[in-house]
């Protein structure tokens, strides 16, 4: 009984059981990874960030956007978005996005296909996105969320990446 809750939960909580029986077996349906590519950044320089969206349905997905890769008009930043931004400690609380990338909205938005079992590389700048206080010297931990994946007909999604880690320095 205990088993069938954790493989229900599971499935509703968007996870898909990788292995019968295993609990700690579990990959997420549609995943977001994202990384500084460099680890670190020079301050007042672009924040390079590569965001990975990783298909495990059994069906194609697509993302919206008018580039995968920065453009003077923000073009990559379309469904992006910086969740949550940490300096120097996590337990001080997070930092504030003050600011997400102007973007001009056109009437037709190139969608990108992801069949099973692929990625699509998002490449952005983080520092398009300002923060209370600015990008400064330190050690950052940082999410990322993709939203409007379209998963089926009727329906899209939204997922936010595990944190990651990069270092701006002077």
């Amino acid at each position: 009984m205990l088993g069938h809750l954790i493989i229900r939960t599971a499935l509703l909580a968007g996870l898909l059981p990788v292995a019968a029986g295993s609990a700690d077996a579990l990959q997420p349906l549609v995943a977001v990874r994202a990384y500084c590519p460099e680890g670190s950044a020079n301050a007042g320089a672009a924040i390079p960030v590569t965001v990975e969206i990783v298909n495990n349905l059994d069906r194609p997905i697509h993302h919206a956007a008018y580039s995968l890769t920065p453009t003077d008009i923000n073009d990559e930043t379309l469904g992006i978005t910086i969740q949550a931004v940490y300096r120097d400690r996590m337990d001080q609380g997070s930092v504030p996005v003050v600011s997400r990338p102007s973007l001009e909205l056109r009437h037709a938005t190139p969608v990108h296909r992801i069949d099973p079992g692929e990625k699509l590389q998002v490449h952005i700048d983080a520092s398009k996105w300002d923060i209370e206080g600015g990008w400064k010297p330190g050690r950052y931990t940082v999410s990322i969320r993709v939203t409007g994946l379209r998963v089926g007909t009727h329906a899209t999604m939204s997922v936010t990446s595990e944190l990651f880690e990069f270092e701006i320095s002077k």
